[in-house]
């Protein structure tokens, strides 16, 4: 199928110029790509569910096509509206461009490590190293720009991810807080965007060889505080959706040249006319020494008395596992109650989410987070009600709907059986307690 909308005429021709230099023999097929659609595709959230249980809720395995170079990773039809799926909104997958996926794959994170998802909105490749932590280790996911932190955190909260603390900070400013104590550091650097013209064309009102420079001096300071938060024997994953030599393979060679104390594991260029995707530039350094992992700042945490028995109750009235909390920190902000993955002194760092909002207590009664519902599924709660897709659509735009006059209190409802939100169930009526800010409809 042609890709109707694109018109490669709209290209820049200093860009073209270049692409050809850069490819030569492949140059038209480079070209020739653009004349194809992009392509839509999905990760499985991991941290909730599991490929073969997602693709039966979306419909079989014949809705998805599995992306071969990363995975838990599936293209999906361009008539099938997943965005607006209740799914979705529970935090099953993440809508994200194929060749992006591919950054998840070589940090290649393992539970229990501490890691630095340095530039991070929208969550994309946080969402993908959370899943590969299974739970487990600190992971940090940090945008210095307040709009996106504020869509990274609100990614965070749908995908259930129990083990991120969400900031919005100036690398330089992590760098003088946290100096070597990651273990792996992501700089999913911003870039020129050559990657997404056919997939965003406005982008291309935006590209000038100016630009480049300046993306080019930006991901060299990134960088610069990147190595300062990197312990030694870590690794640094860098990574742009450009094709600007100077954004991607002089980038890694100047910070080499710069920085002695590295090698390079790993570098790859995606291109279009290579792999089903848009493209994307992903190297892999290892900095010299012997990792042996620090433990973070911790200032003690003051916990309003009156919380913790609130809590306590409500484990004992709704949760299933009464050591949900175990080998956590708690802490709180005002009355807010949240589950830490580690006990880190953040003053002084805009903090969003701190790990795990639980909920807030008031008068002694614990409201849960509209996150912790995210990480729960209907086995992990003594009451839950499933929603069909029809009546969980309903539910995510406001609408009270009817349940079962058995049930009474504090509701987990579901979809699929995932935790979608929190109700309260009062003589047949469930009562809705889904955000208001997130609703749709």
């Amino acid at each position: 199928m042609k890709n109707d909308f694109f018109d490669t005429a709209t290209l820049p021709a200093k860009f073209l110029e270049r692409m050809k230099s850069q490819l030569g023999g492949t140059y038209e097929a480079f070209l020739s790509s653009y004349e194809k659609p992009f392509r839509r595709a999905f990760r499985v959230n991991t941290s909730v569910t599991g490929d073969d249980e997602l693709l039966h809720l979306l419909g079989g395995a014949e809705v998805a096509l599995p992306v071969p170079f990363a995975q838990h990773c599936y293209y999906y039809p361009d008539d099938l509206p997943l965005g607006k799926s209740p799914l979705h909104e529970a935090g099953l997958f993440y809508i994200q461009e194929p060749s992006a996926m591919r950054v998840g794959e070589t940090v290649s994170a393992a539970p229990g490590e501490i890691i630095l998802d340095l530039c991070a909105a929208p969550g994309g490749k946080t969402a993908s190293i959370a899943a590969d932590m299974a739970g487990g280790g600190v992971l940090f996911s940090n945008e210095i720009h307040p709009a996106r932190a504020k869509i990274l955190s609100q990614n965070v909260e749908r995908l259930g991810l129990k083990n991120c603390i969400v900031t919005n900070a100036a690398p330089s400013d992590l760098a003088g807080r946290f100096p070597a104590f990651f273990e792996k550091v992501l700089v999913d650097a911003p870039c020129s965007g050559e990657g997404m013209f056919r997939k965003e064309p406005d982008a291309i009102a935006c590209w000038s060889e100016e630009n480049i420079a300046m993306c080019a001096a930006r991901q060299r300071d990134i960088l610069r505080s990147a190595d300062i938060l990197l312990a030694p024997g870590g690794e640094l994953i860098y990574s742009t959706c450009t094709f600007a030599p100077v954004e991607n393979e002089r980038q890694i060679a100047g910070f080499l040249n710069e920085h002695p104390g590295y090698s390079l594991v790993s570098m790859e260029h995606l291109y279009p006319h290579k792999v089903d995707g848009e493209g994307h530039f992903v190297a892999k350094l290892r900095k010299d020494g012997t990792l042996c992992r620090r433990s973070f700042p911790t200032k003690p945490a003051k916990i309003k008395k009156d919380i913790l028995p609130a809590w306590d109750d409500f484990k004992k009235d709704v949760l299933s596992d009464p050591d949900f909390d175990r080998g956590g920190e708690m802490l709180c902000y005002g009355d807010n109650l949240y589950l830490c993955p580690a006990a880190v002194d953040l003053s002084g760092i805009k903090c969003l989410r701190p790990g795990l909002h639980l909920g807030a207590a008031s008068g002694g009664r614990f409201a849960p987070g509209h996150a912790l519902s995210h990480c729960l599924s209907a086995a992990d709660v003594s009451r839950a009600i499933d929603l069909s897709s029809d009546d969980a659509a309903r539910y995510i735009s406001g609408l009270t709907l009817p349940c079962s006059t058995d049930l009474a209190g504090i509701v987990l409802v579901t979809v699929g059986g995932h935790g979608l939100s929190w109700g309260k169930a009062t003589r047949g009526t469930l009562k809705n307690h889904y955000p208001k800010g997130l609703r749709k409809g």
